[in-house]
């Protein structure tokens, strides 16, 4: 009986010892063009390994999910005055029929790089600055997109560890050594692939996402209120 009552109180407790904690904030850059130059996602073609590489990109908003504090959503962005760069990794084997996949760190691959400069004068951050850098695992463009109908492609950057200012966070309420994970993804239109398959498009749209890692101290904590609890159950029939 006493160790029912304990796993059954326990995860209450949990939750409301947890309740207070950053596990579900994901801060989100957006991009969000109508029209004017926003960079380009490029690739050289396939007459020799190219990468895939993403250039002057016009990052414009920042917003983040149940955050402790300053939370906001996509309807009620932060400016941001940013520019986006990254370099894939070499191509390697199509996910689909008629994609295009890029490796990212690892053998055969010259690594990765992923990295917003620029201002957010809501945050003050008014010089230049590094507002996030990273790296990811694989990207895949992706011309059979059709949930937005007619000539389509989308561009998927999966998934991979990244830093921010620390200002951006402190804004947010999450602590400075908070860990991150990215993913991207970006959308354009027209894509026209030459006969080497090489191509550059302008997207109108994207986000990166900054989900937290879950830290492993959690599952400690749960395991480790187990292990005491049985032991508080064993003495209290030992005394009894």
């Amino acid at each position: 009986m006493c160790l029912y009552r304990l796993v059954r109180f326990m995860p209450v407790a949990l939750v409301a010892g947890l309740a207070g904690t950053v596990a579900n904030a994901d801060i989100v850059f957006t991009e969000n063009q109508t029209g004017g130059n926003n960079g380009t996602i490029s690739y050289a073609g396939n007459a020799q390994p190219n990468p895939l590489i993403g250039h002057n990109l016009q990052i414009n908003g920042l917003y983040c999910d149940n955050c402790p504090q300053n939370a906001n959503d996509v309807n009620n962005v932060i400016p941001v005055n940013g520019i986006l760069n990254f370099t894939s990794g070499l191509p390697v084997p199509p996910t689909k029929a008629g994609n295009f996949a890029f490796g990212g760190n690892g053998p055969g691959h010259p690594g990765t790089s992923f990295e917003i400069d620029g201002t957010i004068p809501t945050l003050n951050i008014n010089t230049t600055t590094q507002l996030l850098t990273g790296t990811f695992q694989l990207a895949i463009v992706d011309p059979s997109t059709a949930t937005l109908g007619g000539n389509f492609v989308s561009i998927t950057l999966d998934v991979g560890p990244d830093s921010k200012d620390p200002d951006i966070l402190s804004h947010f309420g999450l602590p400075s050594n908070t860990e991150f994970s990215f993913s991207a993804r970006f959308f354009a239109a027209p894509f026209t692939p030459g006969t080497d398959d090489s191509f550059s498009i302008q997207p109108f749209r994207g986000t990166v996402t900054n989900a937290i890692i879950p830290e492993p101290s959690f599952t400690w904590l749960l395991a480790a209120s187990g292990v005491a609890g049985i032991a508080v159950c064993r003495k209290l029939r030992a005394a009894a």
